[in-house]
C-alpha cells in the first residue's frame, strides 16, 4: 500500500499492520530517521543489536537465501529480529517478490532505498501488495520545513523571530539529517541563553563563514563562472558533497522557474519574488531579481532538466568533485 504524507505520522505510529515497509526518497536523512521510528514501534529494545538483522543488497544478490533465512529465523532469548535492508535498488525486486510469496510467517522486514522513479518495480511491489507498504522521504520545503524548524526550536524552547526562521527555512532543508544537525548546533552554541537572532543564525548555520551553498547557487545562476572554482573548493572543504550541491542547485533554478511563471502571468518581478515559498533571503534579493532578468523560460527549463542529468551522471564519475566543476562551470557560462 502506498502510504500518502498526510498518513505517515499515524502509519509510523502504529506500523506493525505491515509485514514489510520500504522507505524510500531523496532525502537520505529523513529515510534514516523514518527506519528508526520504525524500530522503534517494532521492537522493545532498537539498541539491542540481536534485535536486528542488517543485510546489504549486494550480500543479498549474491546468495539469496540470506534474506529467506533471516525472514524466518527465531531468536532464542526474546523478540522475532528485525530485518533491515540499506541502499536498495530495484534489482532486488525479484528476491523480495519470491520470498514474500514463500515465506509464510515472517519476521518484519524494513527495506531503505534512495530516489525512485514512479515506474520502480520496488515501488511497484511495495505499493500494491495490502501486507507491504512504501513510504516516500521527500526534501523538506516550504511549509513543511518550517514545521520541522519551528517544532525543534520550541521544544527546545528557543525564541526567534520571522526574520530568523525565514533564513534558517532558506539554508536548511536539503536533508533532515543536516538540518537536525544544524538545529542541536544552535541548541548547544546558545547554551542557557534561549534567544536565536538573525545575526546568531547566522553565524552558527554559516560556520562563521561568507560562504554557504545559496552563494553557488547564484553565481551559477548570474553567470559568475569566474566565482565557481573558489566557491566549490571552499563548499568542499566544509563537507558539502557534490550530489547535495546538485539538489541544492536544482531547488534553486525550480525558484526561478516558478518566479519566471508569476512574471509570464503579467506579475512584476519584485511581487514574483515576495511570492515564492520558503522566502528569498533578503541578502540574495537583488542577485535573484537580476537572475530573473537574464534568464528565459526555455534557459531556466534546460538549466533545470541539466541539473538533473548531472546529479545521474555524477552518481557514476570516478571524480564526482572535478565533474560537477566542470559541468557547472558549463552551465554557467551558456
Amino acid at each position: 500500500m502506498k502510504i500518502a504524507p498526510r498518513d505517515i505520522a499515524a502509519f509510523l505510529a502504529s506500523p506493525k499492520k505491515a509485514k514489510a515497509v520500504l522507505i524510500y526518497g531523496p532525502d537520505e536523512g529523513l529515510v534514516a530517521e523514518r527506519g528508526k521510528a520504525l524500530l522503534s514501534k517494532l521492537l522493545a529494545n532498537p539498541q539491542d543489536p540481536l534485535s536486528k538483522i542488517h543485510l546489504s543488497q549486494d550480500k543479498i544478490f549474491s546468495q539469496p537465501t540470506l534474506l529467506h533465512e533471516a525472514l524466518a529465523s527465531m531468536s532464542l532469548l526474546g523478540e522475532p529480529p528485525v530485518v533491515v535492508v540499506q541502499h536498495a535498488s530495484d534489482k532486488l525486486s525479484g528476491i523480495l517478490k519470491d520470498a514474500f510469496k514463500h515465506g509464510g510467517e515472517q519476521n518484519h522486514l524494513i527495506v531503505c532505498a534512495g530516489d525512485l522513479p514512479s515506474r520502480s518495480s520496488l515501488r511497484d511491489l511495495f505499493e500494491k501488495e495490502k501486507m507491504l507498504a512504501a513510504i516516500p522521504c521527500y526534501r523538506d520545503e516550504g511549509a513543511s520545513l518550517e514545521q520541522v524548524i519551528q517544532g525543534a526550536l520550541r521544544g527546545k524552547k528557543i525564541i526567534y523571530d520571522r526574520d530568523t526562521l525565514i533564513y534558517l527555512v532558506g539554508q536548511l532543508g536539503n536533508d533532515r539529517s543536516i538540518t537536525r544537525n544544524e538545529l542541536e548546533k544552535i541548541d548547544v552554541y546558545l547554551g542557557e541563553e534561549r534567544t536565536l537572532t538573525l545575526e546568531t543564525a547566522t553565524l552558527i548555520v554559516e560556520g562563521n563563514k561568507n560562504i554557504s551553498p545559496d552563494d553557488l547557487c547564484h553565481a551559477v545562476a548570474e553567470g559568475k563562472t569566474s566565482l565557481i572554482p573558489s566557491l566549490l573548493q571552499s563548499l568542499f572543504a566544509d563537507g558539502h558533497n557534490p550530489i547535495a550541491l546538485t539538489r541544492w542547485v536544482s531547488r534553486h533554478f525550480e525558484k526561478l522557474c516558478t518566479a519566471k511563471s508569476f512574471m509570464l502571468q503579467g506579475i512584476p518581478a519584485d511581487q514574483a519574488i515576495e511570492r515564492l515559498r520558503p522566502p528569498v533571503f533578503f541578502k540574495y534579493k537583488p542577485s535573484f531579481k537580476k537572475q530573473l532578468e537574464r534568464l528565459t523560460e526555455q534557459r531556466l527549463s534546460r538549466n533545470l532538466a541539466s541539473m538533473l542529468e548531472m546529479e545521474r551522471k555524477l552518481k557514476h564519475s570516478g571524480d564526482q568533485e572535478i565533474f560537477f566543476l566542470q559541468s557547472l562551470t558549463l552551465l554557467s557560462a551558456v
